[in-house]
């Protein structure tokens, strides 16, 4: 591994990286100069320039835009990590910078040649000036932006140089020990909790023993110390599920109000209850149906995390909740030990910390997953030194652990202990086990400060926005999806325990601990910002990522400069906040677009009109859309957005069908949609790199026929075909090529409702053509088909047919 490289995976500052950093970007930016005079020159001589030629212009093509923008990457990595803040900010400013540039140049290129750049890995990558005209194509005039911001980001890049020249000259950190490769970490499948046993029977007791009225337990505790931990194993007990009719787990926030609470314990207790997105709905509305639902039965309802301190504003909360069964009880977590009074707790029980051999017991599972501590004896007196220097938190003794079983060596161990947690604090050991992530992991992790606490965190999203903001580099061959490559991110996110899995019954899903949560809104504060209703503090200009409520937009598009903005998550207000009309929202909405033109996510959850607006289509580097509201139609326009890699509409979405132009958004890969929109897409095999489950309907006109599916190999999840009775041969359906579609878990196949009682002659060659991979775990079909039908399908038993 190159010294540079090394670094940036270390956390650390090595100085062979940043005595070679000046060496590469020096020569990236000649290399740039020479691509600026390329494009000038197949400008300004008004010639044909073929993708893929070697020469133009007089000048050789160079490896220049990708490598430079991976060597800026790495460098505002090593810097941040060092702290040599100026250098981060100037490094991250021109990474963007040059990243847009990419986009720049792939919208003059044709989608074939794109795609084949695209499918390799970096190092392997050339450029060619020429690429940056489409093929056939005369150019009345150089492309001047283009120019223009080649020679901007070499000017950004020199000044760059300049500062690791200085960085360097006054470096004399040691370089960091060889890490464990992340791919050879383990997913710790860890006992849910070690040295509670007895605290978690005395609660389980206090919840069902006989009590005459609704009682409230309080469990206190320093953060970090497990009170959520052992709150969820006591809600899980199978003594506490008997006992209760009912149980609800609420995640109470600092910023949560009255009206906030009596909706998330209303939706808890009442799942199918969806009064949220409700104007008119009051706090005594929510009350009354919560006393209603609540009405003679026995449930425990835990608030977790609870912070406010308001009097009366529990004394309300609680009301309904008298009106319940015998038994009853409210469980509350919090660290504060005035929360007990104020709710009126009639027993609180406090959270102490581990003892030193617990702390060690549970540092040492994370720090050797696969039982390896006793092939390394001589860390294990290292490892009991550092656990008694975490205090006794468990949050702090994971984190610690999975940062000691990077590696094995002896000095490391010891430069942990000695220099790393001398502070002897929860904290200390949080910013500790940050530091050392991989460049690439911290700014998966500092993104999820864009959330609230306690979001429940989906994997498969997360990795679609961390693909869509550039995350995710391609490894290996070019086989490996970036799907895949983001949920390993995920998973070394998860295994150093970052991510928390949580399983509330059936239910399994993710959170960022409140504290790593502080500290991922700490280090991602001048890139990340989080606005809710009410706040009045500045958004940093240099923030790039942001996340605002529905009614905070006005006070956006007056106060924060939207030039650069590369995100932007709109959620819905709280009913009793939300004053924005429609008008208003799509006015706001359309004054940040024509602003925000580097926009590469834009998700809005609580859209409030019709239509998109029309200059959507300027956002030519967008790569994430989605919204959930009540949208009716989509512009034509909307082909134009040719990085697009997901597209998603849920909610009250009312349009029947996608526009045409759909179909040349070449780089989509998730079209999250009802299959009614697709099923009728003409020309949807343009679209081959999507994913998912597709609904297709085959038609006797160019467009509909069989052979759209025949490159569509990455879907996942079902495929359903309709209208096979247009398919008239074995070669016709040979051309879906459902063979290569390895990944589907579901086929169903349908003919006409004409043709089902009286299938065609030809059907059972149709059949023999469109015969799937042998893993498919679920094959629908018409019941003319028969027994003989599917034995022609499949070789194989275990599909389960319907």
């Amino acid at each position: 591994m190159k010294p540079m490289e090394a670094a940036a995976c270390s956390g650390g500052l090595d100085p062979a990286a940043l005595a070679e950093a000046p060496r590469l970007l020096r020569s990236a930016s000649r290399a740039m100069e020479g691509l600026a005079s390329d494009i000038q020159s197949c400008g300004g001589s008004r010639r044909r320039c073929a993708p893929g030629a070697s020469k133009c212009g007089g000048k050789a093509a160079a490896p220049t835009l990708e490598l430079l923008v991976a060597y800026l990457l790495q460098i505002w990595g090593i810097s941040a990590a060092a702290g040599y803040k100026a250098l981060a900010l100037q490094a991250r400013d021109a990474f963007y910078f040059a990243q847009d540039l990419q986009d720049t140049i792939d919208c003059h290129n044709p989608p074939r040649v794109r795609s084949r750049r695209q499918s390799k890995p970096l190092p392997a990558l050339r450029w060619c000036a020429s690429n940056c005209l489409p093929f056939g194509i005369v150019a009345s005039k150089p492309p001047k932006k283009i120019i223009k911001d080649i020679k901007a980001v070499n000017q950004e890049t020199q000044k760059i140089v300049d500062l690791l020249d200085k960085a360097a000259a006054g470096s004399s950190s040691a370089s960091l020990p060889p890490r464990m490769p992340d791919s050879g970490r383990e997913i710790l499948q860890t006992r849910v909790f070690v040295g509670r046993d007895k605290e978690k029977d005395d609660i389980v007791q206090l919840l069902i023993q006989p009590c005459a009225k609704s009682a409230v337990i309080s469990v206190v505790g320093a953060g970090g110390i497990g009170k959520t931990t052992l709150a969820r194993t006591v809600f899980n007990d199978a003594a506490v599920g008997e006992h209760f009719d009912v149980k609800c787990w609420v995640s109470v926030s600092s910023s949560s109000n009255k009206m906030e609470l009596a909706a998330q314990i209303l939706r808890s207790v009442k799942p199918a209850w969806d009064g949220s997105a409700d104007k008119m709905v009051d706090f005594q509305m929510l009350q009354s149906e919560l006393r209603r639902s609540l009405t003679s039965k026995r449930y425990l309802i835990v608030l977790d995390d609870v912070w406010n301190s308001k009097d009366e504003t529990w004394l309300d909360m609680l009301t309904p909740l008298q009106s319940a069964d015998i038994g009853s009880r409210i469980m509350a977590t919090s660290r504060m030990n005035t929360v007990p009074h104020i709710l009126g707790a009639s027993q609180m029980y406090t959270v102490n910390p581990l003892n030193s051999d617990d702390c060690w017991a549970l540092l040492k599972e994370h720090a050797f997953p696969s039982d390896l501590g006793n092939v390394y004896p001589n860390l294990h007196q290292i490892g009991k030194q550092i656990a008694e220097k975490i205090n006794g938190s468990p949050l702090a003794a994971k984190l610690v652990g999975g940062l000691l079983g990077d590696t094995r060596s002896e000095i490391h161990w010891m430069n942990i202990m000695e220099t790393g947690l001398k502070d002897n604090n929860v904290s200390s050991a949080l910013r500790l086990s940050y530091k050392y992530l991989p460049v690439h992991l911290k700014r998966c992790f500092a993104y999820c400060s864009l959330f609230a606490k306690d979001h429940k965190f989906d994997p498969a999203h997360l990795s679609r926005l961390w693909i869509a903001e550039g995350f995710v580099q391609p490894q290996g061959t070019a086989d490996k999806r970036m799907e895949d490559i983001a949920r390993e991110y995920f998973d070394q996110l998860l295994s150093r325990s970052f991510f928390q899995e949580i399983k509330l019954g059936t239910k399994t899903y993710y959170l960022v601990h409140g504290l790593l949560h502080d500290l991922a809104r700490s280090v991602a504060a001048e890139d990340c910002f989080h606005v809710d209703d009410g706040m009045n503090c500045d958004i940093p200009s240099t923030v790039r990522h942001l996340s605002v409520t529905m009614d905070s937009l006005p006070r956006l598009t007056s106060f924060c400069s939207l030039k650069e903005l590369r995100t932007l998550l709109i959620r819905p207000s709280l009913p009793s906040n939300s004053s924005c009309s429609q008008e208003d929202f799509s006015v706001n909405l359309k004054s940040i677009l024509e602003n925000s033109k580097q926009l590469r996510v834009l998700d809005v959850n609580c859209f409030n009109s019709n239509e998109l607006p029309q200059c959507i289509d300027d956002l030519l580097h967008l790569r994430y859309l989605s919204i959930h509201g009540s949208i009716q139609r989509l512009p034509e326009s909307i082909g134009k957005l040719l990085n697009l890699q997901v597209l998603c509409f849920t909610g009250k979405c009312s349009f029947d069908k996608l526009p045409e132009s759909v179909t040349m958004l070449v780089n989509l890969r998730h079209l999250l949609v009802v299959t009614k929109c697709t099923a009728g897409l003409a020309g949807i095999g343009r679209l081959a790199k999507l994913q998912g489950s597709l609904e297709f309907h085959i038609e006797k006109k160019e467009g509909h026929r069989s052979e759209e599916l025949r490159n569509i190999n990455g879907l996942r999840g079902s495929l359903k075909v309709k209208g096979l009775d247009n398919v008239s041969s074995y070669e016709e359906a040979c051309k879906a090529e459902l063979n290569k579609k390895t990944h589907l878990n579901s086929l169903n196949l349908e003919w006409s409702s004409a043709s089902r009682n009286n299938p065609p002659p030809a059907d059972e060659e149709v059949l023999e053509g469109l015969k799937p991979h042998q893993d498919i775990k679920e094959f629908g079909h018409p019941s003319s088909i028969g027994e003989f039908g599917i034995t022609q399908i499949f070789t194989h038993e275990g599909v389960v047919c319907s």
